[in-house]
C-alpha cells in the first residue's frame, strides 16, 4: 500500500528558494491572489494613466525653479496632474475631452516633437500661446508686440535670451568692443579700457556698461553678432511668421534657465495633444517639497494624495484579514 505524506515542513523546505521568496513577498501562488495583484495593477496603472503621475527631472534646464540631475534620487521628483487638461487614449496624442487648455506659465510635462529627442519626456513652462507673434529679446518675450510681464513670484527667475550658453554676455562684450574701436565709447571708463579688461567683465559691471552705449549702437551691434555667429535658435527669435506666429492648438514652451535649456526656440511648437499635464507638486527631496498650484493643500489634493494610497492599503489589509480567517476557520 502507497503512502503519501501531507505538505509539511519537510516538504516546503524541498521548495526552491525563489519560489519561496516570491511568495513571502506576493503570497500564495493562487488564482485568487493572482487576480486581487491584477486588479492591484489596473487600479495603479489607470491612476497613472488618468490622473497624476511621478517623473524625474533629468537636467537642469528648469533651475532653480526645478533641480535636475540624472542620478539616482539626485533630481527633483515632480507629480504631474494628467487630469487637468482631459484624459489622452493611451500612445496617442488624442484626447477624450478636454477640462481646460493649458494656460501661460504652466510647468507641463509632455513628449517631445523631436524623433530623435534624447529624453522620451521633457518638461518646460508655457509662454507663447496658440495665434501669438512671439520675439525674445532684450531678456523678455514680447507677445503681439507688448512685453509679458510673469507672476511676481517668477520676475527674479526668468530672463529669456536668443542664444544658447552664455550668449548674453558675449554680445555684451561684442557690443563694447566695438564701441570701444569705433571711438564710440559712451565714457572716459570704457573708453580706457583695453581688451583684455573688456573681456573679463562679467554680470552687473557688464550689463552697466553695456546699457550706458547708445541705443542705435547696440542694434548695429547686436545685428553684426548675429551675423557672424550660427544661432541654433530661431523660434520666438526670427521674425518669419514660421517662426514667430504660433499655430492654432500649439504652445511655445521655454526653460526658466533660458541659456541652457534647448527647448522650443529650437524645436519649435508644442501641439496640444502632446502634452501629457501639468506639474503640481515636487515631493522629493523633502527639503524642496513645492506646490506649484496650490492643490495639494486643498482637501481634494490632500485626498489623492494620501486617500488613494490608504485606499490602496486598506484593500489589501482588508482581504489579507479575511483570508486569515477563512484558513483558521474550522471545518
Amino acid at each position: 500500500m502507497n503512502q503519501t505524506s501531507a505538505p509539511g515542513p519537510e516538504g516546503q523546505g524541498r521548495r526552491p528558494m525563489a519560489l519561496r521568496v516570491v511568495e513571502s513577498v506576493v503570497g500564495p501562488l493562487t488564482v485568487r491572489n493572482g487576480l486581487s495583484w491584477l486588479v492591484l495593477a489596473l487600479a495603479v496603472l489607470t491612476v497613472w494613466w488618468l490622473l497624476f503621475q511621478p517623473f524625474v527631472i533629468p537636467t537642469d534646464s528648469m533651475y532653480p525653479t526645478l533641480n535636475g540631475d540624472e542620478r539616482f534620487l539626485r533630481g527633483d521628483r515632480i507629480f504631474v496632474n494628467k487630469l487637468i487638461y482631459g484624459p489622452r487614449i493611451p500612445f496617442t496624442s488624442t484626447r477624450l475631452w478636454r477640462f481646460k487648455d493649458p494656460q501661460r506659465w504652466d510647468i507641463v510635462v509632455f513628449r517631445p516633437v523631436e524623433k530623435d529627442a534624447p529624453h522620451p519626456v521633457l518638461i518646460k513652462r508655457i509662454v507663447g500661446m496658440p495665434g501669438e507673434r512671439i520675439q525674445i529679446k532684450d531678456g523678455s518675450v514680447w507677445a503681439n508686440g507688448q512685453r509679458l510681464e510673469p507672476p511676481p513670484e517668477l520676475r527674479d527667475v526668468l530672463h529669456y535670451t536668443r542664444y544658447l550658453g552664455p550668449g548674453d554676455e558675449e554680445l555684451m562684450k561684442f557690443a563694447l568692443l566695438l564701441a570701444v574701436r569705433s571711438g564710440n565709447a559712451a565714457t572716459a571708463e570704457l573708453k580706457n579700457m583695453t581688451d583684455g579688461q573688456l573681456l573679463a567683465l562679467t554680470g552687473e559691471e557688464l550689463k552697466r556698461l553695456y546699457d550706458g552705449l547708445p541705443e542705435w549702437l547696440r542694434k548695429v551691434a547686436q545685428t553684426n553678432f548675429e551675423q557672424q555667429r550660427i544661432n541654433p535658435l530661431k523660434y520666438g527669435i526670427l521674425p518669419d511668421d514660421a517662426y514667430s506666429v504660433v499655430p492654432p492648438d500649439c504652445y511655445l514652451v521655454l526653460g526658466d534657465n533660458s541659456p541652457n535649456s534647448q527647448d522650443g526656440r529650437y524645436f519649435g511648437w508644442v501641439p496640444n495633444g502632446h502634452i501629457l499635464g501639468r506639474a503640481s507638486c515636487t515631493f522629493w527631496p523633502i527639503g524642496r517639497a513645492r506646490d506649484f498650484t496650490g492643490f495639494w493643500h486643498a482637501r481634494p489634493g490632500k485626498a489623492v494624495l494620501y486617500g488613494v494610497p490608504a485606499l490602496i492599503v486598506a484593500v489589501e489589509v482588508i482581504w489579507r484579514l479575511r483570508r486569515k480567517k477563512q484558513v483558521q476557520r474550522p471545518n
